[in-house]
């Protein structure tokens, strides 16, 4: 069995590497849509906005260590 670094450091196929591409393009465009939340609370708008971003960032590392053997 691979390790996580191991198989980070493999090629990626095409399709994780577009729906990791699609995660960060998502984490960009979370923050503006939050703004656009009717939330009184500015505190909780800027904790949406971490959560969400550090989601789908972990998340685009995590289809790094997608192999062709997979």
């Amino acid at each position: 069995m691979k390790t996580i670094m191991q198989k980070y450091a493999e090629p990626v196929p095409a399709k994780w590497r577009k729906i990791g591409d699609m995660a960060l393009l998502l984490a960009i465009a979370v923050e503006p849509m939050v703004a656009n939340i009717p939330l009184d609370n500015p505190e909780l708008k800027e904790w949406i906005v971490w959560v969400f971003s550090t989601l789908l960032i972990v998340f685009k590392f995590y289809t790094n260590t997608k192999t062709v053997n997979e």
